[in-house]
């Protein structure tokens, strides 16, 4: 795998990933009421709530003025970081870049 094809791959996985996630928010606020929840696998439940903060609610009780300019630096130093590794990981371990995506 060339250098253009390893980053193609890291793209094409991001990519997909970020349209599915997209889609399912749409799907969901489109067809549950607020905290409705729908039995998928005896594992696995889906419930529509509503989250302005990060994992489990981080920072949901902080201002947007706080939160927005910290996610968004959170999100560029995690971007630069996995550019980074991108960058240092060998075309030929095709499952980590896989994982990268």
């Amino acid at each position: 795998m060339s250098e253009g094809r390893k980053y193609a791959l890291v793209g094409g996985v991001a990519a997909v990933i970020v349209v599915l996630d997209q889609l399912t928010k749409l799907w969901v606020d489109s067809t549950f009421r607020l905290y409705q929840t729908m039995h998928v696998f005896s594992w696995l439940n889906l419930t529509y709530v509503r989250n302005t903060g990060a994992a489990f609610s981080l920072f949901a009780d902080q201002p947007a003025t706080f939160r927005i300019p910290f996610f968004l630096v959170v999100a560029l130093v995690a971007g630069a970081a996995l550019v980074f590794y991108v960058r240092q990981t060998p075309p030929t371990q095709r499952g980590t870049l896989f994982a990268c995506g």
